[in-house]
């Protein structure tokens, strides 16, 4: 930020000048705090997230797989293409086809 008002800068004398200074210190100083904590909280997700991938590496992309009913039960049939929902399994309310 300094490089960009070296020009400007070059002009101010004294006070001015000071009270700039001291802004734009206080500008670099919020600025590399702030990166500083957001690259906290990227490496704390990135820890998470492996984790959780560690923990259940089947767990991404599990959601897209049910029907809209939510339980485990309710997945699409593979031979018949239906899905429970709660009904059992004489009730096709849902079909791969649809």
């Amino acid at each position: 930020m300094c490089d960009l008002l070296s020009r400007p800068l070059a002009r101010l004398r004294g006070h001015p000048l000071e009270a700039m200074l001291e802004v734009l210190d206080q500008f670099d100083l919020t600025l590399s705090d702030n990166t500083s904590i957001i690259q906290a909280s990227i490496n704390k997700i990135e820890l998470i997230a492996a984790q959780t991938l560690l923990s259940d590496p089947n767990l991404i992309g599990e959601s897209s797989r049910r029907n809209n009913c939510g339980d485990e039960d309710d997945f699409v049939d593979a031979h018949t293409g239906c899905t429970k929902c709660n009904e059992g399994p004489k009730y096709c309310l849902q079909t791969s086809h649809q």
